[in-house]
């Protein structure tokens, strides 16, 4: 291919020192410079450095850039800009791409030929290696995300598992063993047990305030914080306890300061 001639339009502006340079009247990009044309002034061949867009460009028609910074006077001068020629250009190309292949990638992409379902990947020895597409991704080996994929949500109900088949939706009740508080409770027939789970073995009612009434494995205990009255049940005594003022309608008996306590049991009645 016969060498295209220089490019002398316009003027070029350098600085001493820069790798930068810019153009009066040029159309250096429109014209195709690229990396590794070369521009000739006071005696120096300065290489053009390209962009990194496709086939490495000038910046413009008007600026571009030095391989090495600038070495001659700076100012604004007439210059050559001077095609390298595409053999040569070519030539360095060719001895780019052999070094690049030269690490044995490709050789080793052509003995591991075609599988169906199966890519080459990258091992620890630095090799590719054909693997199924199938071990990809997040492994269900149970088919348990298959499972939950194929749950329609519903209000108020949550994912649970049981003893045949897995996930479905329960209620947060069923989960539970009991009816949430916030909710209306059931109706219940027979017996109901409540077995309490550590602390002081205690199951309390609460109706607002602070009265409650508790039940645990000795005794059973009905109480008004307001007034301070109180009583409970044992294994053999009932207690009715009052503290400050009390009254008893039925009778004569009369106390308004101190504490009573009356107490009924096998051994008799007594009270103090």
């Amino acid at each position: 291919m016969a060498v295209l001639p220089d490019y002398v339009s316009g003027t070029i502006t350098v600085t001493q020192g820069d790798v930068n340079f810019t153009g009066t009247n040029t159309l250096w990009r429109t014209m195709g410079f690229r990396e590794g044309d070369t521009v000739q002034l006071q005696g120096f061949t300065a290489i053009i450095k390209g962009t990194s867009e496709f086939g490495n460009p000038i910046d413009s028609n008007v600026a571009g850039q030095f391989v090495e910074p600038w070495p001659g006077q700076s100012g604004t001068f007439t210059y050559r800009m001077r095609f390298l020629p595409d053999g040569v250009r070519f030539a360095g190309k060719s001895t780019n791409l052999i070094e690049l292949l030269g690490n044995g990638v490709l050789s080793n992409l052509a003995e591991l030929g075609v599988e169906n379902g199966k890519v080459p990947v990258g091992n620890d020895a630095g090799q590719y290696e054909l693997k199924p597409t199938s071990g990809f991704g997040i492994q269900d080996p149970n088919g348990t995300l298959a499972k939950f994929a194929a749950l329609t949500t519903e209000a108020n109900k949550v994912f649970a598992t049981n003893g045949t088949s897995y996930p479905i939706l329960a209620t947060i009740a069923a989960i539970l063993g009991y009816t949430p508080a916030d909710r209306a409770c059931g109706t219940f027939t027979g017996n109901v047990t409540i077995a309490p789970t550590g602390g002081n073995g205690q199951v309390r009612v609460s109706i607002g305030g602070t009265n409650y009434n508790w039940f645990n494995q000795s005794q059973i205990a009905l109480r008004n914080n307001t007034t301070g009255v109180y009583s409970y049940l044992n294994g053999n005594q009932v207690w009715l306890l009052r503290n400050g003022g009390m009254q008893i309608d039925l009778g004569d008996f009369s106390m308004t300061q101190g504490l009573i306590n009356s107490i009924f049991n096998g051994n008799g009645t007594r009270i103090r």
